[in-house]
């Protein structure tokens, strides 16, 4: 049988654990290709939250991870209304690499719990039994194939031995003195055994019962027929990174995209953190290496190579300055909602764009209005006094009382597909699917005085309809005229603060009509306009006797500086 003599570099990008929360990846961030899910896309554990999973746009393979299933309620034996196992072992084969991945669904009813169905085995030792020559072999579950702890094993100097938790362990397990794991049959440790063992028999591609796989119904597979490679086994759950080399298998656990991170000794974690970069797979045929690491170690071979201690920083977070609304929902309050395409991604105490890191946790979710609002909802109307929107980021659930408690909330009928409209704190709010459409203040007709008895008069919708000098009808002055003086002018737009105190000026750059608006800020009559375009632009314009206006698309608002500020 001859080598396989494979060159060049092929990879592939994988998401895990993005747990249903609102910045993880959805269908990939900046248009890039999700090749592999690996599972764990709902909460699942909090009640209130047991939204169905989302499955990602993976192109390949999604897999089901231990919330995903609880959710569904289904274990290793569940089966569809046709009788089909609802979790089975999934096949992607890229054939022009000869590259065969092949996916194993968990399944158990508790999240707290992982089970591998021991048939999924069998399929994969059938289908490596299989495999003709020249193709290897990449296996993705959800929790990794390590143990909890790597004892004895050769550490390279910035890492140190794992323990994360119960990712491999259950509580009838137990270890010797020595360390040893000692699974209780039945267990994720030892279905994750039986995986290895199946992939180091398949690996050594030789005869003798010790290199034979024994499927649950007797019977007896061998793999000297091929002689393809492990090139590895990878994971997530776990929601940080470990690489390691176990039993000669080179193994790797991706970090979470989008929910709490934990660190090795599960010390410390935070929620709403969020990884922009998407975990690969690279191999590399030349080098015989995959992510770093050999793929054709001994099988005696136990070595860490890298233990993750993540901790996201603020730079790393994708969504963090591109969420964006400028509005409150409640006067008495400094924090704003902030939304990503709709979708409610967290919260700021700043009118400029972006949020906070770290903060979209259950109770950050809820929203009080201060007083009661009328919400209509698909043209019906129902009283609310907070909302609250859900793991997904969706506006979901509403209540007459004032309590934070998820558990007291009533859920929007129809939520994710009816239209909901309100007005708080002076804007008016339009939700679609539960996502947000847009958030208008409330505009009004006045008059605006400036500098020298200059002002500017506005019509019944806000919109500007000219120029008046001490109290005068209003007046048109042409292009290049329509504006006034004023003593100072805030621009916010995007994420930037514009302040404009010298001897500043704000009017029109043509003439008035019924679709005038507010498009000229200006320092001095010889500076630059500072506004490109009076779309989503908020002005807080400060005029004779310290009147104050909030302007926003260029239209006159009802707004106060109670309830922006």
């Amino acid at each position: 049988m001859s080598a396989i003599n494979k060159t060049g570099v092929v990879r592939y990008n994988v998401t895990a654990d993005t747990h249903n929360s609102p910045w993880g990846h959805r269908n990939g961030v900046n248009g890039t290709t999700i090749h592999f899910d690996l599972g764990d896309n709902t909460l699942g554990c909090n009640p209130g939250e047991l939204d169905d999973p989302e499955i990602m746009s993976a192109t390949c393979m999604a897999l089901r991870g231990n919330h995903d299933t609880s959710v569904w309620g289904w274990n290793q034996n569940s089966v569809d209304e046709n009788g089909n196992y609802r979790l089975q072992m999934q096949t992607y084969l890229d054939s022009t690499h000869k590259i065969a991945f092949f996916g194993l669904d968990v399944g158990m009813t508790t999240a707290g719990a992982i089970e591998i169905p021991l048939r999924q085995i069998d399929d994969l030792a059938e289908a490596l039994a299989e495999l003709d020559e020249g193709w290897d072999v990449v296996v993705l579950t959800h929790a990794p194939l390590f143990p909890k702890n790597l004892n004895e094993v050769e550490l390279t100097e910035d890492s140190e031995p794992w323990a994360c938790g119960e990712c491999w362990t259950r509580p009838t397990d137990s270890f010797d003195s020595n360390g040893i794991l000692n699974p209780v049959a039945g267990t994720y440790a030892a279905e994750a055994d039986k995986v290895v063992d199946l992939l180091n028999k398949f690996r050594a591609h030789r005869s003798g019962d010790a290199y034979t796989y024994t499927t649950l119904n007797g019977t007896k597979l061998s793999f000297t027929s091929s002689n393809g490679r492990v090139i590895g086994c990878f994971a997530g759950h776990i929601h940080n990174q470990v690489k390691c080399i176990y039993r000669g298998i080179a193994m790797e656990a991706f970090p979470t995209n989008g929910s709490d991170e934990w660190t090795h000794d599960a010390s410390y974690a935070n929620m709403g953190l969020y990884n922009p970069t998407l975990g690969y797979i690279n191999i590399n045929f030349d080098s015989k290496t995959v992510n770093g690491q050999p793929f054709t170690a001994e099988a005696s071979v136990n070595k860490m190579s890298k233990v993750g201690n993540y901790h996201h920083s603020e730079a790393d977070c994708y969504y963090i300055d591109k969420a964006s609304c400028n509005f409150k929902m409640m006067e008495s309050s400094n924090a704003r909602p902030k939304f990503y395409d709709g979708v409610y991604i967290g919260y700021s105490y700043n009118i400029l764009d972006g949020t906070f890191f770290g903060y979209n946790g259950r109770n950050d979710r809820y929203w009080p209005f201060g007083a009661m609002v009328n919400m209509n909802v698909g043209g019906q109307t129902i009283t609310a006094r907070s909302i609250w929107f859900d793991a997904k980021g969706r506006l979901r659930y509403y209540t007459i009382s004032t309590p934070s408690d998820y558990k007291t909330y009533e859920e929007i009928e129809n939520y994710d597909n009816v239209r909901v409209t309100f007005k708080a704190n002076n804007v008016q709010w339009t939700f679609q699917d539960g996502l947000l459409v847009s958030s208008v203040p409330v505009y009004k007709s006045g008059s605006f005085i400036g500098k020298n008895g200059y002002g500017i008069t506005f019509g019944s919708n806000g919109v500007p309809k000219g120029i008046t000098l001490n109290g005068g009808d209003p007046k048109d002055y042409g292009t290049g005229e329509n504006y006034i003086n004023v003593m100072s002018i805030q621009i916010y737009s995007g994420t930037d603060l514009k302040e404009l105190t010298a001897t500043p000026q704000i009017g029109i750059t043509g003439t008035f009509s019924a679709l005038s608006k507010i498009d000229l800020a200006r320092s001095t009559s010889s500076g630059a306009n500072q506004i490109s375009s009076a779309d989503n632009v908020l002005m807080r314009v400060v005029g004779n006797n310290n009147a104050v206006i909030w302007i926003y698309n260029g239209k006159l608002t009802a707004l106060t500086d109670q309830q922006v500020l």
